[in-house]
Protein backbone atom coordinates (compact mmCIF):
# COMPACT_ATOMS: atom_id res chain seq x y z
CA UNK A 1 0.00 0.00 0.00
CA UNK A 2 0.96 3.24 -0.99
CA UNK A 3 2.28 5.43 2.55
CA UNK A 4 3.15 1.73 4.07
CA UNK A 5 5.51 2.96 7.10
CA UNK A 6 6.66 -0.39 7.43
CA UNK A 7 7.19 -3.94 5.82
CA UNK A 8 8.67 -7.52 6.81
CA UNK A 9 10.09 -9.69 3.60
CA UNK A 10 12.28 -11.84 2.23
CA UNK A 11 15.03 -10.62 -0.03
CA UNK A 12 14.30 -12.88 -2.81
CA UNK A 13 10.46 -11.27 -2.62
CA UNK A 14 11.93 -7.71 -2.14
CA UNK A 15 13.94 -8.57 -5.45
CA UNK A 16 10.55 -8.93 -7.60
CA UNK A 17 8.73 -6.40 -5.77
CA UNK A 18 10.87 -3.47 -5.58
CA UNK A 19 9.47 -0.91 -7.36
CA UNK A 20 6.28 -1.70 -5.39
CA UNK A 21 8.33 -1.07 -2.24
CA UNK A 22 10.12 2.40 -3.59
CA UNK A 23 6.31 3.52 -4.44
CA UNK A 24 5.24 2.93 -0.89
CA UNK A 25 8.49 4.83 0.63
CA UNK A 26 8.35 2.64 4.15
CA UNK A 27 10.05 3.69 6.74
CA UNK A 28 11.24 0.49 8.40
CA UNK A 29 11.78 -2.80 6.37
CA UNK A 30 12.50 -5.88 8.31
CA UNK A 31 14.37 -8.10 6.29
CA UNK A 32 14.38 -12.01 7.38
CA UNK A 33 17.32 -14.53 6.51
CA UNK A 34 20.05 -11.61 6.67
CA UNK A 35 22.60 -14.24 6.02
CA UNK A 36 22.00 -14.65 2.40
CA UNK A 37 23.60 -11.27 1.68
CA UNK A 38 27.09 -12.63 1.72
CA UNK A 39 27.79 -12.65 -1.57
CA UNK A 40 28.94 -10.01 -3.23
CA UNK A 41 28.41 -10.88 -6.90
CA UNK A 42 24.70 -12.25 -5.88
CA UNK A 43 21.78 -10.57 -7.68
CA UNK A 44 19.79 -9.96 -4.30
CA UNK A 45 22.62 -8.50 -2.68
CA UNK A 46 23.17 -5.98 -5.48
CA UNK A 47 19.16 -4.87 -5.56
CA UNK A 48 19.21 -4.48 -1.85
CA UNK A 49 22.61 -3.73 -0.71
CA UNK A 50 23.76 -1.78 -3.64
CA UNK A 51 27.23 -2.18 -5.68
CA UNK A 52 30.56 -0.61 -7.01
CA UNK A 53 31.15 -0.03 -10.97
CA UNK A 54 33.04 1.34 -13.84
CA UNK A 55 30.53 3.94 -15.53
CA UNK A 56 31.00 4.65 -19.28
CA UNK A 57 33.64 6.78 -18.71
CA UNK A 58 35.93 4.72 -16.47
CA UNK A 59 35.06 6.26 -13.36
CA UNK A 60 33.56 4.44 -10.34
CA UNK A 61 30.38 5.24 -9.80
CA UNK A 62 27.76 3.89 -6.96
CA UNK A 63 24.49 2.22 -7.14
CA UNK A 64 21.79 2.47 -4.19
CA UNK A 65 20.55 -0.54 -2.93
CA UNK A 66 16.98 -1.21 -1.90
CA UNK A 67 17.81 -0.73 1.70
CA UNK A 68 19.22 2.77 0.95
CA UNK A 69 15.69 3.66 0.23
CA UNK A 70 14.08 3.30 3.36
CA UNK A 71 15.60 4.87 6.68
CA UNK A 72 16.22 1.95 8.97
CA UNK A 73 16.75 -1.46 8.06
CA UNK A 74 16.31 -4.61 10.60
CA UNK A 75 18.14 -7.98 9.82
CA UNK A 76 16.52 -11.58 11.30
CA UNK A 77 19.28 -14.10 10.93
CA UNK A 78 19.80 -17.31 12.83
CA UNK A 79 23.29 -17.22 11.69
CA UNK A 80 24.92 -14.11 10.25
CA UNK A 81 28.36 -14.80 10.38
CA UNK A 82 28.46 -18.73 8.92
CA UNK A 83 31.51 -20.92 9.81
CA UNK A 84 32.89 -17.97 11.85
CA UNK A 85 34.02 -15.59 8.80
CA UNK A 86 33.72 -12.18 10.03
CA UNK A 87 33.40 -11.25 6.07
CA UNK A 88 30.33 -12.88 5.12
CA UNK A 89 28.71 -10.29 7.71
CA UNK A 90 29.55 -7.05 5.87
CA UNK A 91 27.13 -6.55 3.62
CA UNK A 92 24.71 -6.71 6.74
CA UNK A 93 26.65 -3.90 8.58
CA UNK A 94 26.54 -2.54 5.52
CA UNK A 95 22.59 -2.34 5.18
CA UNK A 96 21.98 -0.95 8.77
CA UNK A 97 24.41 1.70 8.33
CA UNK A 98 26.32 0.65 10.98
CA UNK A 99 30.01 2.39 10.94
CA UNK A 100 31.65 -0.86 10.43
CA UNK A 101 29.98 -1.45 7.25
CA UNK A 102 31.46 1.86 5.23
CA UNK A 103 34.33 0.60 4.18
CA UNK A 104 35.14 -3.43 3.42
CA UNK A 105 39.03 -2.66 3.13
CA UNK A 106 39.40 -1.44 6.68
CA UNK A 107 37.43 -3.89 7.71
CA UNK A 108 38.49 -6.70 5.96
CA UNK A 109 42.01 -5.91 7.34
CA UNK A 110 40.80 -5.72 10.84
CA UNK A 111 38.61 -8.29 11.31
CA UNK A 112 38.98 -10.62 8.72
CA UNK A 113 42.33 -11.35 9.05
CA UNK A 114 43.42 -9.24 5.75
CA UNK A 115 46.78 -9.74 4.37
CA UNK A 116 48.45 -9.94 1.45
CA UNK A 117 49.14 -13.31 -0.38
CA UNK A 118 51.02 -14.10 -3.71
CA UNK A 119 48.65 -15.43 -6.54
CA UNK A 120 51.50 -15.73 -9.25
CA UNK A 121 54.90 -17.06 -9.87
CA UNK A 122 55.76 -13.76 -11.35
CA UNK A 123 54.98 -11.95 -7.23
CA UNK A 124 51.88 -10.49 -8.41
CA UNK A 125 49.97 -10.15 -4.77
CA UNK A 126 46.16 -10.11 -3.76
CA UNK A 127 44.25 -9.51 -0.83
CA UNK A 128 42.97 -12.40 1.09
CA UNK A 129 39.83 -11.89 3.40
CA UNK A 130 38.65 -15.70 4.14
CA UNK A 131 40.24 -15.05 7.56
CA UNK A 132 38.73 -14.45 11.27
CA UNK A 133 40.40 -11.37 13.41
CA UNK A 134 39.87 -9.19 16.10
CA UNK A 135 36.74 -11.32 16.84
CA UNK A 136 35.91 -9.77 20.40
CA UNK A 137 36.45 -6.14 19.25
CA UNK A 138 34.20 -6.85 16.44
CA UNK A 139 31.39 -8.14 18.78
CA UNK A 140 32.13 -5.13 21.41
CA UNK A 141 31.91 -2.81 18.14
CA UNK A 142 28.22 -4.69 17.54
CA UNK A 143 26.40 -4.87 20.63
CA UNK A 144 24.59 -1.76 20.18
CA UNK A 145 22.84 -3.54 16.84
CA UNK A 146 23.71 -7.12 17.40
CA UNK A 147 20.66 -9.23 19.67
CA UNK A 148 21.81 -13.19 19.65
CA UNK A 149 19.52 -15.82 21.09
CA UNK A 150 20.41 -19.19 21.97
CA UNK A 151 17.59 -21.45 20.54
CA UNK A 152 17.30 -22.95 24.57
CA UNK A 153 16.18 -19.63 25.78
CA UNK A 154 13.56 -19.08 23.12
CA UNK A 155 10.86 -21.94 24.47
CA UNK A 156 10.77 -23.56 21.34
CA UNK A 157 9.61 -27.20 21.56
CA UNK A 158 11.78 -29.59 20.48
CA UNK A 159 12.34 -30.47 16.84
CA UNK A 160 10.54 -33.80 15.31
CA UNK A 161 12.20 -35.48 12.66
CA UNK A 162 10.11 -38.34 11.04
CA UNK A 163 10.15 -39.94 7.83
CA UNK A 164 7.77 -40.24 5.28
CA UNK A 165 7.81 -42.69 2.56
CA UNK A 166 6.27 -41.82 -0.94
CA UNK A 167 5.36 -43.83 -3.70
CA UNK A 168 6.51 -42.78 -6.91
CA UNK A 169 5.21 -43.70 -10.12
CA UNK A 170 7.92 -45.02 -13.11
CA UNK A 171 7.23 -41.76 -14.63
CA UNK A 172 8.48 -39.72 -11.58
CA UNK A 173 11.27 -41.33 -11.00
CA UNK A 174 13.06 -40.11 -13.89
Amino acid sequence: EPGMRWFVCTYDLAVALRDKIEAWGPRLAIWDEAHKIKNDSAKRTKELVGYSHKNSRGFWTNEPGLADRVQVNWLLSGTLFANGKPREGFNALKMVRHPLGEDFFSYGKTYCDGHQVEISKSGKMAWDFDGASNLDKLSEAMKPIYLRREKDLLGLPPRIESVVPVELDPAARK
